[in-house]
């Protein structure tokens, strides 16, 4: 009796299961490694950045920017910071402070533009420029001109006064307002667009 040899052909299906999960997961690896490239998280591919010490920056260049607190808004008869006429609010202040260029005056020049004369009320003012200015509020009424004490700005830019129209000498009429900051021999004003009207 003859023996018959059976050779069984191998089904190719069970060839393309495997391949098919080894071709995603080689897709899903490389996928990981361009993410974890492109974040910096490795170093394979491409070199790792060499990081520059504060000392290696070039020397003058400023960092940061001015803070917005150096700037104020001109508005009618709003309350200002309690300080008395000619005490300098920042007596620690020192030209370090000072950003080199000289920023215009804002700032509430006079908290009431209607006062009374008779009244005698307490008034506020406040000023807003650079760090470290001088800065002055200067009333005129036609040939006669009256100023409240320069004061020196904080670090934040604003100096403020607490006064009286009795202590000055204002009396009724109507008083143009001007505020000028004065810096390493520079100076600059700005005028308040409503002028003070002191009635009796």
């Amino acid at each position: 009796m003859a023996k018959i040899n059976s050779t069984s052909t191998p089904n190719k299906k069970n060839y393309k299961k495997p391949l098919l999960v080894g071709l995603l997961l080689l897709i899903g690896l490389c996928g990981i490694m361009a993410a974890l490239e492109l974040s910096n998280t490795t170093y394979i591919f491409h070199k790792k950045p060499v990081a520059v010490s504060a000392s290696e920056t070039t020397k003058g260049e400023t960092v940061g920017t001015q803070s917005s607190s150096n700037k104020a808004t001109n508005s009618t008869d709003a309350g200002v910071p309690n300080n008395s006429v000619g005490q300098d609010k920042n007596p620690t202040n020192s030209s370090s402070n000072t950003t080199g260029t000289l920023v215009e005056p804002t700032g509430n020049f006079v908290s009431n533009h209607r006062p009374s004369a008779a009244a005698n009320q307490t008034l506020a003012s406040s000023c807003t420029t650079t760090p470290g200015a001088s800065c002055q509020i200067v009333f005129t009424n036609g040939g006669t001109t009256i100023s409240l004490p320069a004061q020196t700005t904080d670090v934040g830019g604003s100096t403020f006064w607490n006064w009286k129209l009795s202590d000055y000498g204002i009396g009724q009429g109507t008083w143009a307002i001007r505020a000028t900051a004065t810096l390493n021999g520079q100076s600059v004003s700005a005028v308040d667009a409503t002028n003070m009207v002191v009635a009796p």
